[in-house]
């Protein structure tokens, strides 16, 4: 489809460029367009930013290994495999690679998620998919930076991406949650030693998962916001 292309909105971009909008002049629409729009978790509160599973980096090796917590994503099944769903994830996946490819776009890429961002208190990145290189962490990182009043959690599978960033001298913003996931099921923690900013999370078969929408059998996070709090060092989910 016409929309979904580089061309059909590539015009628009430059337009905003050359005429040096303020961030108050952003639509929604127009927002929407460039980001490829945020999702809203029905489970969760706040919003998301999916991208295809099956282009994870660590997760596609993962899947291949019985009793990794890949091995049965729930992003590639369910909901997440419906052609809409699919081509939403698809059309961010593109937006994001322009953003690191293109350096006029990229400013206009992160003031338009700003701007939808603005009024969103908690915002999960990566409900499907994962981080591509360092130059996408680092995007990441200036949205947040963009998006004071917003906190984000981004669980991944991609620690060398995210030591390789650190080693830089980098620091990872307040308002980022940054939670290494353990690549095995009931396997031990990631290693998070010196890395500030960095927690964890793990899946588990036993009753000794702290997931709040699981232990509280209400199936959503209700009130609780450990996934995003860097205070709490370690989240286990329950195997489902």
């Amino acid at each position: 489809m016409c929309w979904q292309s580089r061309q059909c909105v590539l015009q628009p971009f430059r337009d905003y460029i050359m005429s040096k909008q303020l961030k108050t002049n952003i639509t929604k629409r127009f927002a929407n367009q460039v980001t490829g729009g945020l999702g809203k978790p029905s489970k969760m509160p706040g919003t998301a930013y999916g991208i295809p599973a099956a282009e994870c980096i660590t997760g596609s090796k993962l899947r291949k290994v019985l009793g990794s917590t890949c091995s049965d994503c729930y992003a590639l099944k369910n909901r997440y495999v419906m052609p809409n769903v699919a081509t939403a994830q698809y059309l961010r996946l593109d937006r994001v690679q322009q953003a690191l490819e293109d350096h006029a776009f990229r400013a206009v890429y992160v003031d338009c998620f700003a701007f939808l961002l603005s009024k969103v208190d908690w915002h999960r990145w990566h409900d499907a998919g994962d981080l591509q290189s360092v130059e996408h962490f680092e995007l990441i990182v200036e949205i947040c930076l963009a998006s004071p009043g917003t906190r984000h959690w981004l669980p991944t599978r991609e620690y060398k991406i995210v030591r390789d960033w650190l080693k830089l001298g980098n620091v990872i913003p307040a308002n980022l949650c940054v939670r290494f996931s353990a690549h095995m099921v009931d396997g031990p923690a990631p290693n998070v030693y010196a890395l500030p900013g960095v927690t964890t999370s793990g899946v588990t078969t036993s009753t000794a998962g702290n997931c709040h929408a699981q232990t509280s059998g209400s199936g959503h996070c209700d009130d609780c916001r450990a996934c995003w709090d860097r205070n709490v060092g370690h989240v286990n989910y329950k195997l489902h």
